[in-house]
């Protein structure tokens, strides 16, 4: 009975582990499409940054260099809040390798302990038959 449920544990963790590595990859593709939006919008922002550098301002109105003032602004906005969901995601990843690390750690623990059982269980019998 107990080699049942030490069984079904075992098959738990395994599973809570393959459910909690899944759950890391999905994070990490998050991660991937995050920061492929940042380096757009970097991107974009750069090229703002270049033809705004390099008008002939005595073509713009006051209007014209707000409006690309508030562009940048806004671009560098949207930068920070990608890099703060970026920062989010991988503390989610690190609680979950945590979580993942732990069990892994728990069943090599209890294989551990079954392990040196069997050794206390053979040295017995070895010790019973050698009286």
């Amino acid at each position: 009975m107990y080699l049942i449920k030490d069984i079904l544990e075992f098959f738990k963790k395994i599973f809570l582990m393959i459910k909690n590595n899944v759950e890391i990859a999905k994070l990490n593709l998050r991660i991937i499409k995050l920061s492929k939006k940042k380096n757009i919008a970097f991107k974009d922002l750069g090229i703002i940054v270049y033809e705004f550098y390099n008008i002939d301002k005595d073509f713009l109105d006051d209007d014209e260099i707000k409006d690309l003032i508030m562009e940048i602004k806004d671009y560098e906005i949207e930068i920070d809040e990608l890099e703060s969901q970026i920062e989010q995601i991988k503390n989610h990843v690190r609680e979950r390798e945590e979580i993942s690390n732990e069990l892994l750690l728990n069943l090599k623990e209890k294989e551990e302990d079954k392990s040196n059982e069997q050794e206390d269980n053979k040295s017995s019998w070895v010790n019973k038959k050698c009286r």
